[in-house]
């Protein structure tokens, strides 16, 4: 009897053991990759308020002396206020825009009887596939013909924020389709039975029920989108060229060949710091929506 307690109590102990191991294990490796992704961003920011041409005197990371002043210096120099106005036009519409339409088409997708729904989904799924670069030269002619045809100052041509909010919205509806119309098909038809019973359409139902209850993929999709227009730089450079028209992207790449000239990566990064504070503000501001989406339909209840 006392020797299979003993090698009971091992037994439990070996296994405690194990999951501790396999802990500190897990940890350490999250520690690690942690560190590969912050430690360049940590040298970024303390450059950023280095004196300008300190980087080639000082390796260390923390500044001989905090220039504060600098960000006030390249916001000017560089006319963030311009390009961040664009920038933040262009991706608030961009992403509201494409969640309403990708949440209409899913929502046809997933409880309307439509013909040939199957294979007009498949169509569109398809755009999943197209490379952007193949894309550029029909949406030049597009644009092209649009202002040729259809002459509304600042909406459509080349040089108007139609311009890439259009594509910009096309490319994105098929991901966002794909992810909410399976995340539709786990929400119960009773619901929309119940309302329909009691008067209400179907456009009623999407957004008064329908919607509330998608807002955790609604909020993973709203970080996606919403960086991914923050950062797109191809169609950017192609149709939109004045200067009054350019994003944050297109600032940092002439403001780059600017500093570069004179050496001081300090000023550049303090501008890649501006156009990267306001997407980590919406990613911190939109993260619980962003976890709730990244789990949803992992547990069935």
């Amino acid at each position: 009897m006392a020797v299979e307690v003993t090698v009971s109590s091992r037994a439990r102990m070996s296994k405690k053991t194990r999951r501790i191991l396999t802990g500190i294990g897990l940890h350490s490796a999250l520690i690690f990759f942690s560190a590969l992704f912050l430690i360049p961003l940590l040298y970024i920011v303390l450059t950023s308020f280095k004196a300008p041409g300190e980087h080639l005197t000082n390796a260390g990371l923390l500044p001989e002396t905090w220039e504060f002043a600098k960000y006030i210096t390249v916001f000017h120099s560089a006319d963030v206020a311009t390009t961040g106005k664009n920038s933040l036009v262009i991706t608030v519409t961009t992403t509201i825009l494409g969640l309403l339409l990708s949440a209409l088409a899913a929502y046809g997708f997933s409880r309307l009887e439509i013909p040939f729904k199957n294979t007009i989904f498949l169509v569109m799924l398809a755009g999943l596939m197209l490379p952007t670069a193949t894309l550029i030269v029909p949406l030049f002619r597009m644009n092209l013909w649009l202002e040729d045809n259809f002459p509304i100052p600042g909406v459509l041509g080349v040089n108007t924020y139609g311009a890439v909010i259009g594509p910009y919205i096309a490319l994105g509806v098929p991901f966002a389709v794909l992810l909410m119309k399976y995340y539709f098909d786990t929400i119960p038809k009773e619901i929309e039975d119940s309302a329909l019973i009691d008067g209400a359409n179907r456009l009623q139902i999407w957004w008064i029920i329908i919607l509330p209850l998608t807002r955790p993929i609604l909020g993973s999709l709203a970080i996606f989108k919403a960086m991914g227009t923050w950062n797109e730089f191809l169609l950017a450079m192609l149709f939109l060229t004045k200067p009054a028209m350019k994003t944050l992207p297109l600032a940092i790449i002439q403001y780059t060949g600017d500093q570069m000239r004179i050496g001081q990566m300090e000023s550049l990064f303090a501008l890649m710091m501006m156009m990267t504070i306001p997407v980590m503000l919406f990613f911190l501001a939109m993260q619980r929506q962003f976890i709730q989406g990244l789990t949803a339909g992992a547990v069935k209840g």
